[in-house]
């Protein structure tokens, strides 16, 4: 009779539900061990809630995935702390899967940084979560006192995003000053001027300083629109000129400005709060990009950093720079472990959800059928496009997890009484009935 063969992924999120799908499909159990009561990750926090359709499709894909019935759920379990890696190792897993995603904000680079002992610097994630919640009844959780002129460092959507959060988040303060409770969700979708045109107010007539994105580039280089590798230069014109009219749309909608060709030198303060920043002019001659002696101070009270997410360092898996140390960005092996792997923006480095399941799809479906021995001519499809040393260690990986043999009976057993255990500690009894009780509290 053959022996079970049981997955653990870490992380419930796009990637995490992609690959357990991928493994479920095909027959192999799975065990997923989410850090958070409910497994959404940046869908819930990371997009801000006016992508409410957008959040509602990809929650409902996670709960189907998630709920199937070979599939053990474990809520607020995070690696390094709830769990160790070894404990997941040595219950002799067929693999594990690390889908645990980019949270930590990459830490921003200027003097005097330090200093700052309050909220009147942040980072984009804990903004934008703060910016999902707050209006919750429980909520709990930091806050942040948005103010008019903030300062937006990044250059990508998220800092667009960002820039919109201040931008809206003012313009509430100023309605409520006349009495006027703003709807900001409905503002965001009409955009600023439509949605003041339900008061016979302009915008212009609430004195707002308004928010500026400051970008180390030009703007046309902002990575708003993908630029193809290798594309001519017809092309790259026209990929340019979609980035200047999605700045301008946004411009028109939200008032927010940006600066290009500025990078930050440091953060000024008095008392520990934010009073300006000072940065370098950069210079682009054509060819390269260079920083110039020539320095810009910019007052302002409010500074939010979006310069791009990274994992969150664990203390067993290995690291390279910010990221995990890994052979390729195809498999995501991790480096020092056979049988692990990374999949969506834990490897990849980019927080679309469009890459994140289909690199999640890609790998978690070539570990079932490796795992399953499917025919290696068919997978081997799977690897004709990549170089020969990716393709090699695909094919390592096929032989490596087609050589364990599954698990015995007896182990199966300590997996399903340690993973109950887990559940036991959060009061779980089925995946419905905790997304009902939590989603109840807030």
């Amino acid at each position: 009779m053959k022996k079970k063969q049981i997955v653990a992924v870490v992380g419930g999120a796009c990637a995490g539900s992609e690959a357990a799908h991928q493994l479920t499909s095909k027959g192999i159990d799975v065990v997923v061990f989410e850090q958070n009561a409910l497994p959404y990750g940046k869908i819930e926090d990371g997009l801000p809630r006016w992508h409410g359709k957008l959040q509602d499709r990809e929650i409902k894909k996670i709960d189907e995935k998630l709920s199937q019935s070979n599939v053990q759920f474990v809520p607020n379990c995070k690696l390094g702390k709830d769990i160790s890696l070894q404990q997941i190792l040595d219950f002799n897993f067929s693999a594990v899967v690390l889908a645990s995603g980019a949270w930590k904000d990459r830490p921003l680079s200027a003097e005097g940084l330090e200093e700052i002992e309050n909220s009147s610097f942040c980072y984009q994630n804990p903004l934008i979560y703060w910016f999902n919640h707050y209006h919750e009844k429980n909520y709990e959780g930091e806050t942040f006192p948005i103010k008019e002129g903030a300062v937006v460092i990044g250059g990508g959507l998220a800092s667009i995003d960002v820039a919109k959060v201040c931008q809206l988040e003012t313009v509430k303060q100023r309605l409520s000053e006349r009495g006027i409770e703003a709807d900001i969700i409905e503002m965001e979708h009409k955009g600023i001027p439509k949605y003041l045109s339900n008061f016979d107010i302009k915008y212009e007539e609430l004195n707002i300083k308004p928010a500026c994105i400051y970008y180390r580039r030009r703007d046309i280089d902002m990575p708003l629109a993908e630029m193809p590798k290798g594309c001519t230069p017809e092309k790259k014109e026209k990929v340019q000129n979609v980035r200047k009219k999605i700045l301008a749309n946004a411009h028109k909608k939200y008032f927010f400005e940006v600066q290009p060709l500025s990078l930050p030198k440091e953060i000024h303060n008095e008392n520990g709060n934010v009073c300006g920043i000072t940065f370098f002019k950069m210079r682009y001659d054509g060819d390269k990009l260079e920083k110039t002696t020539e320095e810009v101070y910019v007052e302002t009270n409010f500074v939010v950093s979006s310069i791009g997410s990274i994992p969150q360092p664990i203390e067993e898996i290995p690291m390279k720079w910010e990221t995990y140390d890994i052979s390729d960005t195809v498999t995501g092996s991790i480096t020092k472990y056979d049988g692990v792997y990374g999949v969506g923006n834990a490897v990849t480095g980019k927080g679309n959800i469009m890459v994140s399941n289909k690199h999640a799809k890609n790998m978690g479906g070539f570990i079932a059928s490796s795992i399953n021995q499917d025919s290696q001519e068919e997978i081997a499809k799977s690897w004709e496009k990549e170089t020969e040393d990716i393709a090699n260690k695909m094919q390592e990986i096929y032989q490596y997890l087609g050589s364990k043999s599954g698990i015995s009976d007896e182990d199966y057993a300590r997996i399903t009484t340690f993973v109950g255990d887990l559940q036991n500690k959060s009061e779980y009894s089925s995946y419905k009935e905790w997304k009902d009780s939590i989603l109840e509290k807030r």
